[in-house]
């Protein structure tokens, strides 16, 4: 015998040893009840031992003894009945018995309750997705997925949320109300009127040295990554140049700790020179008061130590992935913070992505560090250990696949739940879900959420998928026979079947006004669309919406390349019979600060070209004159 066959017989025989003797106890008690109750006595005082010393004393009385054998076979009766239905095999149909749920099951799923998600409609009432559940909606294109999920739900949710609102038509329906009850931001990181929230990732690196390289390492981690294949040195190249030139913003006091400074930075010096121009900072600020720290110096030597070609290869490539910050509109959206992202289960914070179709590919780096950010930030305490966290928050992903592939999603959904972010995925198709996250992760996904919601498909293969998710039942079918020449004769036989719930051409006639949802331990539910402007308590919810505020900005300086000095000459020349050797080099900014101390000598000018004015004192013009002499002779 195999060791789960063991284990399964040795369940049954606790299992029916335990029924054995609670129906013998619960058989003893009424058998004592229907005796006493037959002789008068209060039957409230019988016990399992109570028949049995009836039985004793008086079973030898015929007429007591008949009483006695009634009530006990009486009292035997109802608990075989209660066994014989547990133990008695379960009558299953041949081909499956599917079915979508009734009322009784919505009910004890507890999904008509007041609280959660509205995830669709069932004889007049919201369903509602409550706890800490995620859920996922896939309908094609013009199906009411804002009608129907987008807009309910921000006309409802009482907690934070963030959502990314394609085309701003949910921040213009409902964000006049989300204001009234919480503080509402507009991110349009490109708007041509700088009307956004801003947002700047650097403002979350901390300020202890300790900690700073391990906040910055995570950002460089994520806007270069590991490739799945391929040579991981350029990656790993530009992450180390990105903490370099982060940790030199970071330690000089003067510049603004932006991405957009950080950029400008690396661009500052041409081709091969800008490994020379940091080795030359390096060694300044190592003679200044504030030298940089080791874990800077060391991260710009492995830029600087590369041969010339490779240099600006990496240099490059790390452009190439940081250029969005180039863009004036996207250096303003992210220079300084509108609002602390730590805030998002503290308080009720509504954030609204308004990044228009066209501009979702160019600004998916910025939204995948705003996500990661975002849940970095706050899945770091549990609910459970700080009372302060009294909020849920709401991650709305519309489009969720058209900013592309975002990692920190994929693997932290399964754990979101847990710090009460609620992940709400819409979606096209699973289709396209499969073709942006691979089929692997796509699952991964789907499994991680407690409902899925499914509008008609207009892809054969998804009506399939959800035919065969919704299973199969088993129908009576009849067939009738008769002898080819016997026109009254025959028989009709009927035999059990397969046939699937909705068959794929079904799924996808359940119309414009119905959806189906698959919950996770109860049958499927066939049931009303949402549609937010046929609902009265929406309806009243339609206020004029809020206006985000214009960015705060100042453009950044313009910066223009000091020359590099010619390098200095040593001349050797006899004065007064003696060699003397003298070094000519350039004047430099430095010199500003000794030139008073300087005599004539000191220069190397020919002062034979400067014509002296013959009056005493000279005039004003006389004067202009003589200074232009001199800064002739200067610059020859």
């Amino acid at each position: 015998m195999l060791l789960n066959e063991l284990d399964s017989f040795n369940a049954k025989v606790k299992a029916f040893t335990v029924l054995g003797i609670m129906g013998v106890v619960l058989g003893l008690y009424l058998a004592g009840y229907w005796f006493l109750w037959k002789i008068g006595e209060p039957p409230f005082n019988a016990t399992p031992k109570t028949i049995i010393d009836y039985w004793v004393y008086y079973g030898t009385q015929p007429q007591v003894k008949k009483w006695l054998s009634i009530c006990t076979v009486a009292g035997f009766i109802p608990p075989l009945i209660v066994i014989g239905i547990c133990v008695a095999p379960i009558n299953r149909k041949l081909h499956g018995d599917a079915r979508f749920a009734n009322t009784a099951e919505i009910k004890r799923n507890k999904l008509l309750g007041e609280h959660g998600f509205i995830i669709g409609k069932w004889r007049g009432r919201f369903l509602m997705l409550s706890g800490q559940l995620g859920a996922l909606l896939s309908a094609p294109p013009r199906s009411g997925k804002g009608v129907g999920v987008v807009q309910p739900n921000m006309l409802s949710w009482p907690d934070s949320v963030v959502l990314l609102d394609v085309r701003k038509e949910s921040y213009r329906l409902t964000s006049g109300f989300r204001q009234t009850f919480s503080d509402v931001y507009l991110f349009s990181p490109v708007d041509p009127e700088m009307r956004t929230m801003q947002w700047n990732p650097l403002d979350y690196v901390s300020d202890d040295p300790m900690l700073r390289v391990n906040d910055l390492q995570k950002i460089g981690n994520m806007l270069s990554p590991d490739p799945a294949d391929g040579d991981p040195f350029w990656p790993a190249s530009c992450r180390t140049l990105f903490l370099g030139l982060a940790l030199y913003v970071f330690e000089t006091p003067n510049l603004p700790r932006t991405f957009g400074e950080i950029v400008r930075q690396i661009m500052f010096g041409e081709g091969e020179t800008v490994g020379e121009h940091w080795k030359e900072i390096i060694e300044q600020r190592d003679e200044s008061a504030m030298p940089l720290s080791s874990a800077c110096k060391a991260a710009l030597y492995d830029f600087i130590f590369t041969s010339g070609n490779t240099q600006s290869s990496i240099r490059k490539t790390f452009t190439a992935k940081l250029e969005l910050w180039l863009n004036p509109l996207v250096d303003a959206a992210t220079c300084r913070s509108s609002v602390d992202l730590r805030l998002l289960r503290k308080q009720k914070i509504t954030i609204y992505l308004g990044i228009l179709p066209k501009d979702l590919d160019y600004l998916s780096l910025l939204l995948n560090l705003f996500a990661q950010q975002i849940l970095e930030l706050n899945m770091d305490e549990m609910p459970e250990d700080n009372p302060e966290l009294k909020y849920q928050l709401a991650w709305i992903m519309d489009e969720f696949t058209a900013p592309g592939r975002m990692p920190v999603i994929a693997k932290a959904i399964g754990y979101m739940g847990g710090y009460n972010i609620r992940p709400f995925i819409i979606v096209q198709s699973i289709s396209q879900l499969i073709a942006t996250y691979g089929i692997e992760v796509a699952k991964t996904i789907i499994e991680c959420l407690g409902a899925e919601i499914v509008f008609a498909p207009k892809n054969k293969e998804h009506a399939r998928t959800v035919s065969e998710m919704l299973g199969d039942t088993t129908v009576k079918a009849k067939s009738h026979s008769r002898p080819k020449f016997d026109l009254k004769g025959g028989s009709t036989n009927t035999s059990e079947t397969k046939r699937a719930l909705l068959l794929p051409q079904e799924v996808r006639q359940i119309g414009k006004k119905r959806q189906i949802i698959f919950v996770e331990n109860m049958n499927a539910i066939l049931c009303e669309k949402v549609f937010y402007y046929k609902e009265k308590v929406f309806k009243k919810r339609l206020l004029p919406p809020h206006v985000q505020s214009v960015a705060e900005y100042t453009p950044p300086a313009a910066r223009v390349a000091k020359p590099k000095p010619k390098p200095a000459k040593e001349e050797v020349t006899e004065v007064d019979g003696q060699l003397v050797k003298y070094v000519d080099r350039e004047i430099v900014a430095d010199d500003i600060e000794t030139i008073d101390k300087l005599s004539l000598t000191d220069y190397n000018i020919d002062f034979e070209k400067i014509e002296l004015p013959e009056n005493e004192p000279a005039t004003d013009e006389e004067m202009q004159e003589l200074f232009g002499s001199f800064i002739n002779s200067i610059a020859d």
